[in-house]
């Protein structure tokens, strides 16, 4: 699954899966951050754009990457943060199939091979199986097209296409989460403008227009490749996976013990500053002795651990539970991590000029150096809390999880009152400079 943009701050490390480290720079809404590369006449027009979880082919977890749909091709970064895109022609696109998950949110996007090329496979991770739905839509839709657009080999047939409706093939007795494979099916629906004035034709004589040629034959395979050998996983690789076991051995084991966690932290009320401060720190310690620290994935996520009769060791209803008590969590260590670097910024700002008056090693110019530097930290942090989108969509953030918000700016003002104190240290020195140089 795919985090939400989480605003600048945070002081988690890692992400849920999809699986961007947390404390990571998000690209602003409607940002491309990963324009199309190369001559821009060779690419269509961008029809869909965003962030999934790929599947990698030796570890076997998600990664986050950013794919672009365009008319022509499928493009994906090919590391995280890389600026070069991978493209797969959509003319070899065989089939999109909406794995049998969790949370039905994993689609395998099959590309034909040809000659030594071989058959390619894609496994994503959208955020929920309405976000798979489109990306399979989007992608069958304008395989289609394209195949419309080659077939009829004008831009004005190009043009007239239909529209298609995309639909999961029924399995009778299957539900989602049962396991397998389903896969999606492109129903062609009724042509542009052929709803209206069609009985007018019909007593005119003129029939429906003709439906557009069949695509072309999918070029011969040939016969089956035998099974490559599967490539050896490295030695960190192993470790990363012998540890995750490990720790899911655990977590069963503490299952009551995390649901109890759960059950708190959707519970918990933190009317004052300290107590929200002292329950954040009783909240972090309590979930890294259970291996679900806050600062890794969601709960929800990382507790949908399957058993061996094939279902999960929690249910549906407290995996929920989990990821709703997870953002709380999280924006309480958030809280209580702002509230001390306001505190602690404040108690420096106030003692700094007598620390740096003792110091006898240090020059007027370092003295004025670093109070230079407090003032600009003092104002920096307090626009970085008060003033801008991310700041709001933080406030916000604090006072859905029930977090006493006006702390935070009591905090804050105390900061911003200390700042003439450090004014009026670095006027001292800057006087005692000056005599000096008078002096001399």
């Amino acid at each position: 699954s795919l985090a939400p943009a989480r605003p600048a701050g945070r002081r988690h490390s890692k992400g849920q899966a999809g699986c961007r480290p947390r404390g990571a720079a998000h690209s602003p809404v409607g940002h491309d951050p990963f324009p199309l590369m190369g001559d821009p006449s060779s690419f269509g027009a961008a029809l869909m754009s965003g962030r999934l979880g790929k599947r990698g082919a030796r570890t076997g977890f998600y990664y986050d990457r950013y794919f672009v749909l365009d008319e022509q091709s499928l493009q994906y970064e090919s590391t995280a943060g890389s600026r070069t895109m991978k493209a797969l022609g959509l003319e070899a696109l065989e089939d999109v199939k909406l794995v049998q998950s969790k949370l039905c949110n994993e689609l395998i996007i099959v590309f034909s091979g040809a000659g030594q090329i071989p058959e390619q496979r894609l496994e994503v991770r959208a955020r929920s199986e309405e976000h798979a739905r489109a990306w399979a839509r989007a992608v069958l839709d304008a395989r289609d097209r394209l195949r419309a657009r080659q077939t009829l080999a004008g831009p004005a047939d190009a043009s007239t296409g239909t529209e298609a409706s995309v639909g999961v093939s029924a399995a009778t007795g299957t539900a989602c989460g049962d396991g397998g494979v389903r896969e999606i099916s492109v129903e062609p629906a009724i042509a542009k403008g052929a709803g209206v004035g069609a009985g007018t034709q019909a007593e005119a004589g003129v029939g429906p227009p003709p439906p557009p040629p069949p695509p072309p034959p999918g070029k011969p395979r040939g016969p089956p490749k035998a099974t490559a050998r599967p490539q050896a996983l490295t030695a960190a690789e192993i470790m990363k996976r012998h540890l995750r076991r490990k720790a899911n051995v655990q977590i069963v084991a503490s299952k009551g013990d995390i649901l109890a966690l759960v059950a708190e932290v959707l519970a918990g009320e933190w009317p004052s500053a300290d107590e929200a401060e002292a329950a954040a720190d009783t909240v972090a310690k309590r979930a890294d002795a259970f291996e679900v620290p806050v600062e890794g994935e969601n709960w929800g996520t990382r507790l949908a651990i399957p058993s061996k009769d094939g279902g999960g060791h929690f249910s549906q209803e407290e995996l929920a539970r989990a990821a709703a008590a997870h953002d709380r969590a999280s924006a309480l260590l958030d809280y209580a991590a702002r509230l001390r670097q306001l505190r602690s910024r404040a108690r420096g700002a106030a003692t700094l000029g007598s620390a740096l008056e003792a110091n006898a090693d240090l020059t007027r110019e370092k003295r004025l150096e670093k109070l230079h530097d407090a003032l600009l930290g003092a104002v920096r942090l307090y626009r970085e809390v008060f003033t801008g989108k991310a700041a709001e969509v933080e406030s916000q953030r604090f006072e859905e999880a029930g977090l006493p918000v006006g702390a935070l700016k009591e905090a804050a003002e105390a900061l911003i009152g200390a700042v003439p104190t450090v004014a009026d240290a670095a006027r001292d020195v800057a006087r005692q400079e000056i005599a000096s140089l008078e002096r001399e």
